[in-house]
């Protein structure tokens, strides 16, 4: 049987990132991306017979507009089944109405085991002793036997800090696999890592220092700001795979300049980066109270921040042809 082919074959290929393979197949008007390479790409995937996958397709088509979920019961009599179905037609009715997307889910406990890992920070308002706070995590795992669990250090917000005692004792639950450090020392990232042993998992924490994370040992990263650019971040984890750091370095930095431009708004920064997703076409609103909605001179701000990451990810992602 022939190997199926990959977006990453077609990357490969072409010579240029995934993202921008993604991009050209999806007609992305948002980006801009040369003639030149939108051609060659399209060679290379009718050359390698590259076929995309439909459902996720119909995902991307659909983010633009409004989305729904519906669990869909396995446990219901004839009676409750007759009701639900009356429901979930009267429901599709109005979505048409208001142009938007209902989809069908597994029931929920069935969605449930499907999660990779939980992650969970200590409790917050009270600073609970060491043995409490492993306690509170043992119990959440607890509740969930058959999924790992990943121990997510943000100590500037969560007001307490994990530390090489507390992971050894968290690491006796068998289900402790790693730790997402959001703690600004990158040293923490090697010692949670000699403390662990062997197949423990960091992951970074901080968007700014993904660089010096992965250098630091960390598996790979967790941001909020990998939403709005992950082809740059995705161009530094390649960089560092290949050993080209001072490239990497110079990304990351570009990286971190477009996060401060982000912060200089007066709104709250997951604002900004939602205001950015939506001038991509995808719209999920804005941040909710107490946190600080766009005021109207953060809409320049966001903005320029879309424009600095496109012309970024042209610069670093796309390839000469």
């Amino acid at each position: 049987m022939n190997k199926k082919v990959t977006i990453k074959d077609v990357a490969e290929a072409a010579g240029v990132c995934k993202a921008t393979v993604s991009y050209v197949l999806n007609d992305r008007k948002d980006q801009k991306i040369s003639e030149e390479t939108k051609k060659k790409v399209w060679q290379v995937v009718n050359m390698l017979g590259y076929r995309p996958n439909a459902f996720a397709q119909n995902m991307r088509t659909a983010v633009a507009r409004q989305m729904f979920g519906v669990y869909l019961p396995s446990d219901l009599n004839a009676l409750e089944r007759a009701m639900f179905l009356d429901f979930l037609e009267k429901l599709i009715a109005v979505a048409r109405e208001e142009d938007a997307n209902i989809v069908l889910l597994p029931s929920v406990p069935e969605r449930v085991n499907t999660a990779d890992a939980i992650a969970a920070i200590p409790p917050i308002y009270f600073h609970l002793p060491p043995y409490a706070i492993a306690k509170y995590w043992n119990d959440i795992s607890s509740a969930a036997p058959d999924t790992d669990f990943i121990i997510y250090n943000i100590p500037q917000l969560a007001g307490v800090a994990l530390d090489t005692a507390l992971l050894k004792e968290m690491r006796k639950n068998p289900r402790v696999i790693g730790v997402k450090n959001s703690s600004m020392p990158v040293q923490d990232i090697q010692m949670f890592l000699d403390e662990g042993g062997e197949n423990m998992i960091v992951f970074n924490g901080p968007d700014e220092q993904l660089l010096s994370g992965l250098a630091a040992g960390a598996s790979g990263g967790i941001g909020g700001t990998y939403a709005v650019m992950p082809e740059l971040y995705m161009r530094i984890y390649e960089l560092f795979g290949k050993g080209e750091i001072e490239k990497a370095r110079v990304i990351q930095n570009d990286c971190c300049r477009i996060i401060y431009h982000m912060c200089s708004a007066k709104a709250n920064l997951y604002a900004v980066l939602k205001e950015i997703l939506k001038g991509r076409g995808i719209d999920i609103g804005t941040v909710r109270s107490p946190l600080p909605g766009l005021e109207a001179e953060d809409y320049k701000i966001a903005a320029a921040c879309a424009e600095e990451i496109s012309a970024a990810v042209k610069k670093y992602c796309e390839k000469a042809g």
